[in-house]
């Protein structure tokens, strides 16, 4: 019977001062993951003249020249963002809801970030960009001008 009292006391005293600051930390995440959320709705309804679906390689590589945003963007730089702002309000809920049902929030918490691992390791946002760095520099000669290989 005492150590029941001892761990409820226990758990009382760390979820009430040791984690305060991830509850804080979780509640900044959400307020910024929000609106950039929406901001990134609000463009996309927004649309534009550019097909995703339909551009090139080359496409691609031209539109990081010409707009480097715009391209990583496209691409779901905004996503990565807002899934990485969110880790720690993911991790804020789970200890806020292991007392109520551990195994459903373990779960949560465990398919949140495999599914924001996999989404981050997948996106081709970053490695893209890179990639038409690289062209256009090799497609370049010396002088800044381009060359007739490709």
């Amino acid at each position: 019977m005492s150590q029941l009292s001892i761990n409820k006391e226990t758990e009382v005293i760390t979820t009430g001062s040791d984690w305060r600051n991830l509850y804080r930390l979780g509640g900044i995440a959400a307020l910024l993951a929000v609106p950039i959320f929406l901001l990134d709705t609000a463009i996309s309804i927004g649309g534009g003249d550019i097909n995703p679906d339909i551009l090139t390689a080359i496409d691609w590589f031209a539109l990081y020249q010409n707009n480097a945003l715009l391209g990583l963007r496209m691409l779901g730089l905004i996503n990565i963002i807002t899934i990485t702002l969110t880790i720690p309000l993911y991790f804020a809920l789970y200890t806020v809801q292991k007392h109520a049902s551990k195994v459903y929030s373990t779960l949560a918490i465990i398919l949140y970030l495999v599914g924001a691992a996999i989404y981050i390791a997948n996106n081709a946002a970053i490695p893209m960009f890179v990639l038409s760095s690289k062209y256009f520099a090799a497609a370049t000669d010396g002088s800044g001008r381009r060359s007739n290989c490709c």
